[in-house]
């Protein structure tokens, strides 16, 4: 699991927690003023509020682990890309030195068979 999910979770069991202690004091509070069947009913309300609460957060962690790996999948072929195109710059950089060394041979040997012309027509 990455960092990134990582901390999307702890964020998310830490907003939890804080919704549960919510309930529970509203809860608590609400048990002051009304009857016990009253409370169980708004109770098991708030629970099932919680509980879409908690399973909507999950989709979305979901959806955003799906979302990691397709941006990881592409950075690592952007990756690759990178790593052909420096080889293949290497590989130019190498035929264009080849390249040099082949015309400057043969511009000598121009010269030279330039010369030996010249000694054919004396």
């Amino acid at each position: 699991m990455s960092k990134i999910s990582r901390k999307i979770l702890t964020v998310a069991g830490a907003l939890l927690f804080a919704m549960a202690l919510l309930i529970l004091f509203t809860t608590v509070t609400m048990a002051k003023r009304h009857n016990d069947s009253i409370m169980s009913e708004r109770a098991a309300a708030g629970l099932n509020v919680l509980k879409n609460d908690i399973n909507v957060q999950l989709e979305r962690l979901a959806e955003i682990s799906e979302q990691q790996a397709v941006i990881s999948a592409a950075v690592a072929d952007i990756s690759g890309h990178i790593e052909s195109t420096s080889a293949n710059a290497g590989r130019a950089n190498g035929l264009s030195a080849q390249s040099a060394a082949s015309c400057e041979e043969l511009s000598g040997m121009a010269g030279e068979l330039k010369r030996q012309i010249g000694q054919l027509r004396a």
